[in-house]
């Protein structure tokens, strides 16, 4: 009788933290891809990811600094 007790807890602790791993995992996910698309610009130039650094561009017709392109570099 104990040993089917103990099998039960033992069961259920396994099952507990399996889910507690899975749900880290997808909250991990979700902060990584905020992170991805915090940058993104509204021009639609796309994401930047966190740290990066580009040159600065002013736009001759509105006068506005935006991030310059790769394609352009």
């Amino acid at each position: 009788m104990q040993i089917a007790f103990f099998v039960i807890i033992i069961a259920w602790g396994v099952l507990l933290y399996r889910r507690f791993v899975r749900i880290g995992e997808k909250l991990g996910e979700q902060r990584r891809q905020r992170e991805r698309f915090s940058g993104q610009w509204p021009g639609g130039e796309g994401p930047l990811q966190p740290d990066t650094h580009g040159t600065l561009v002013k736009d001759p017709r509105t006068g506005e600094y935006r991030v310059q392109k790769r394609d352009r570099i």
